[in-house]
Formats: C-alpha cells, structure tokens, sequence
C-alpha cells in the first residue's frame, strides 16, 4: 500500500511538472524546437513560432524538413542546407552553434531576422542524430545595428572631408592610430593605410624636439589649444599649423587637429589679393587690369604662391584655401 501511494505521489508530481513545462513552453517568447535528422523533421516545435512568423506549429511538423526552407530569404538558405548535410554525413559535431538569418512571416511576407541557437545531440555512436534549438526574433536589434553603421558611415564622412586634420597618436612613441582623409593630404601620404602605417609624430614636426615640450606641457595642462608650429610634409617641405591637442593617460594616446594657416603666415598682403581674385575664378588679365599691374607680374605672383603653399594646380590651391583666406 505504501509503495503504491509513492509511486501515486510521484505519477502526481511528474504529472505537475510537464503541466508547468508546457505552461512554460507555452509561453515563451522564443521558439523552442527538437529536430530528428533520421527523421527529417521537427518532432517538436513551440506555439511561439506561429506569434513570430505567422506560421501555426503544425505547418512545419507535417512538412518534413522541407518548410522552413521555404520560409528562410533565398540568400541564406544555402547555409542551412550545407549545414544539415553536414550533420547527416556526419561531418559536424560542433556543441553548439548559432546562425543568423531572414525568415519570411506568412501575414505580410516580410522578412524577419532570427538568431537560431542550435545544439547537437549525438547517439550512442557518437553521430549526430537530432537538433535541439532555440529561435528569437532580433530584428530590432539588427535595425538598431543598421542604424549604427549608416550613422557611423555619415560621421566618418563628416570627418574625412572636414577641411581640419583630425589625428589621434599613441603616447608612448607618437605612432598615429587615426585619423582623417584631410590629415593624409595635408602631410602628402598617398593613401590613407600608408599614413596610419608609416606617421610617427616626431616626423610631424619642422622641429622634431617640439614634441617632447609638447607632452610635458600637457602632462600638467592635459590640454592645449591654437598652439601655432611649423609642421613637416613627407617629402620635406614645410607648411603652418594651428594646433590643438588634449592628453587621455588612461587611454593611452593623444587627440588633436590641425587647421593649415600657412596662407596668413607665409603670404604677402599682395599675394593675398591675389590669391582671393585666383579664387573667382579671374583670370590673370583680368587681375592685372584690376590691381593695374602687368599680366607678366601677376603670373610671378602666382608662381610664387603656388611654390609658397607647396600646390602643383589649381585644385590642391583651392583645397588650401579651405576654410576662406583671411588677411
């Protein structure tokens, strides 16, 4: 009587436990899954599913294997097809492995990204013989993500083509770690990888101990701005910088940028004028008849310029001219 009454006991308590198992099951936001590879087919799968793609569980127990291919966006499909192939040859033996991919919901057909969490089960054999899993929506997180990148892409355009050098230097050598496409240009490199491999900050500067005094002062000040110095091109030549920069100890580097005022500094009232008629696009006949100098005069004051700001033609003049000459 006593064993029977135990064993009553047990049948009511396990009884109790699959009740709350399905309750739970029930009401997972997650998709829950058994999938037998012998078989070919879901021998499980939560109600979830039909809350998530539209799809009633029942669609894809008595499909085989064959629905939820029909459902996955054509370029993903191809992954899970080389993946169940793997598992039934028995070339895949990974614990756990998680895929991403786009499923089509059956109300609207749109599509949905899921991230399925698929663990292995192997038979006494040690083959792969079933898939057990779990599937959630992450198409917010994948917007979100989206989002981000474009987000990121416009401010590394912002920042690429602000007429101001933008560069970020590790503290312990000067190494450059990044910057701008401006601070490329403006120190000659010819590729962006080129600088960020090459740039050290000592070979910045015309004066390469200007550095040293650089760090102690901003070891007590931590920052310093419109400092004005004579920078250093890659094929030697030099030009003027204004100059700000902050130290991050705890980071490891230094963050600064550099607006080329070499205009103001190395020009002529004159060659100024001059530079500002250039700009509108006046022609040498027409700035002569202007400042009532000879054409011959105002092509020496334009030979002179381009040498002065280091421009080969017209477009790297106007690029230095960036942001508007001021006298």
């Amino acid at each position: 009587m006593e064993s029977r009454c135990k064993r009553c006991s047990l049948l009511a308590e396990l009884k109790q436990n699959q009740k709350h198992l399905r309750e739970i099951l029930q009401e997972s936001r997650d998709v829950l899954y058994y999938y037998s590879l012998a078989a070919d087919c879901f021998e499980y799968i939560s109600p979830s599913i039909e809350s998530m793609t539209g799809y009633p569980a029942e669609e894809f127990l008595t499909s085989g294997g064959t629905r939820y291919q029909e459902v996955i966006h054509p370029e993903d499909r191809a992954l899970y097809i080389a993946l169940e192939k793997a598992l039934k040859a028995n070339q895949n033996k990974a614990a756990d492995i998680t895929l991403e991919c786009r499923i089509r919901r059956k109300q609207d057909g749109r599509y949905i990204w899921i991230s399925n969490r698929i663990r292995i089960l192997c038979n006494k054999k040690g083959n792969a013989a079933a898939v057990v899993g779990s599937v959630q929506d992450i198409t917010h997180c994948k917007q979100l993500q989206q989002q981000l990148e474009e987000s990121e892409a416009i401010y590394r355009s912002l920042l690429d083509y602000a007429p101001i050098a933008l560069y970020r230097n590790r503290i312990q050598d000067g190494k450059l770690l990044e910057c701008n496409e401006y601070f490329r240009r403006l120190f000659g490199y010819t590729s962006k990888e080129e600088c960020l491999q090459k740039n050290y900050a000592s070979s910045n500067y015309a004066r390469p101990e200007e550095r040293k005094k650089i760090l102690e002062r901003l070891a007590k000040e931590k920052q310093i701005q419109y400092l004005e110095l004579e920078l250093k091109r890659t094929d030697g030549s030099t030009f003027w910088g204004n100059v700000s920069v902050k130290l991050l100890p705890e980071q490891g580097y230094t963050e600064g940028a550099i607006r080329d005022i070499s205009l103001p500094k190395v020009l002529s009232a004159t060659e100024k004028q001059i530079l500002r008629f250039v700009l509108e696009g006046k022609s040498n006949k027409e700035i002569a008849g202007q400042l009532h100098r000879s054409v011959r005069t105002i092509e020496d004051h334009r030979a002179h310029i381009m040498h002065k700001l280091h421009c080969h033609n017209l477009i790297e003049l106007v690029q230095k001219s960036i942001p508007p000459l001021t006298s």
